[in-house]
């Protein structure tokens, strides 16, 4: 049996980023802006345990495609195990950074949507403005990079990458976080 979500948290706090796992608040409000009745290309980073891959395998159209990495092998393995059924769904066992060439191997120029776990405020700024520069280009026009963090640590630098950048809050999650809904829309 695997470990529990906060004990995977203490152990690897600078991959995970959180003491506890995301509220289903937290994922319906962040998810609200998909439009799941159309085929779409999703990538999310960081899946963890599953919060926001559980939720995406549920409402996605059936011709979608959903990359999800992770780099926690305890967390890979129970997702494969759970959530492995699902033909729309890759779990790749590999850093966020290096998604493209998973894109490239999938196929898939362009995204509609990437939904990011990840802890933005524990990257090096350069790594931060690289990765959010790449998923920028990979973007199509109308689709989002959608992200939660527990402070705005990273809005500059969201602004910076992004045509658009909104932000909301969702009070009912551990912590409170801010999810920032970024796209190249023009203003």
């Amino acid at each position: 049996m695997s470990k529990s979500f906060t004990a995977h948290a203490l152990h690897s706090l600078k991959s995970i980023g959180s003491v506890a796992p995301s509220s289903k608040f937290l994922v319906n409000n962040m998810l609200k802006s998909i439009d799941f009745s159309k085929p779409l290309v999703i990538v999310e980073f960081g899946a963890g345990n599953g919060a926001f891959t559980k939720s995406l395998v549920s409402k996605v159209h059936k011709d979608s495609t959903l990359l999800s990495f992770e780099l926690n092998q305890e967390f890979v393995t129970d997702l494969k195990n759970n959530l492995g059924r699902h033909k729309h769904l890759h779990i790749v066992h590999d850093s966020a950074f290096n998604f493209e060439k998973h894109l490239a191997r999938a196929g898939v120029t362009k995204v509609d949507y990437f939904v990011s776990s990840l802890p933005l405020a524990l990257f090096k700024s350069h790594e931060k403005s690289d990765f959010l520069k790449t998923c920028s280009s990979y973007l199509k026009p109308e689709g989002s990079f959608l992200q939660y963090q527990y402070s705005l640590n990273s809005y500059k630098k969201l602004k910076q990458n992004f045509n658009k950048v909104g932000l909301g809050f969702t009070l009912i999650n551990v912590p409170p976080a801010f999810i920032y809904e970024c796209s190249n829309a023009l203003i």
